[in-house]
């Protein structure tokens, strides 16, 4: 019996992430500049280690406003930094910043992935990116993935780089719902669903570097600051 070739079998994906500069990163939760910096590197790291272990993922496009961040994530990924390519942006905004990553994606279907997910390993990304191209052989073009409160939106994967539209900001899940998105549906606990805002959302990350620094920071739960390195806790 003769078998039909899945959709997108021959074409993995590019991933594109735009990366804050780290000076700038997570600015809503109150601790100290240097552990701040050194949190909002962990995250970037976190996510793109996930983001290169996937096997659908051709190509991570790393979207920086800092050069210095760009090294720094170089090294902290070691070999794996080989599957990396620096697209260096001259904005501080998120969407135009996006947008020069999809202007450097090439052919094929393109995911953006925020950087402040840290707890996605390759294999959950492959299985959301597996669900997409299922998705897109329904006839969709544009899907979108809603965060934990259902208003953000994380994931946002299209056919291709000239069909994503990005709407990256508050009620963004919305924004690109109106843009033609289609919710692509994982499960409650994805860690895809589980970006980092707060300090309950750090708590919540099992391993890697950015557990690392939040417990070097001292943080427990109920804490709504992180902890300076003098043990003092910052309002």
């Amino acid at each position: 019996m003769e078998q039909s070739t899945p959709p997108f079998a021959d074409r993995r994906w590019t991933v594109v992430v735009p990366v804050k500069a780290t000076s700038r990163g997570k600015s809503r939760i109150q601790m100290a500049s240097a552990v701040r910096r050194s949190l909002a590197r962990a995250l970037a790291a976190d996510t793109l280690t996930g983001a290169v272990a996937a096997r659908r993922v051709r190509a991570v496009l790393v979207v920086i406003e800092d050069a210095a961040d760009g090294a720094a994530l170089r090294r902290d990924l070691g070999r794996a930094a080989d599957r990396l390519t620096l697209v260096r942006t001259d904005t501080r905004e998120l969407n135009a910043a996006i947008g020069d990553g999809l202007a450097a994606a090439g052919t094929g279907p393109v995911a953006v992935l925020p950087a402040d997910l840290p707890g996605v390993a390759g294999d959950e990304l492959d299985r959301a990116l597996a669900l997409a191209e299922d998705e897109f052989a329904r006839g969709a073009t544009l899907l979108a993935i809603p965060d934990r409160q259902g208003s953000g939106t994380t994931l946002l994967a299209g056919t291709s780089a000239d069909r994503i539209r990005q709407r990256y900001g508050p009620g963004s899940f919305a924004a690109h719902l109106a843009e033609g998105a289609r919710e692509l549906v994982v499960g409650d606990d994805s860690w895809l669903r589980r970006d980092v805002d707060t300090v309950a959302d750090l708590l919540l990350v099992p391993a890697g570097r950015t557990a690392a620094v939040t417990a070097a920071a001292g943080l427990v739960a109920g804490d709504d600051a992180a902890r300076c390195a003098d043990g003092q806790a910052r309002a």
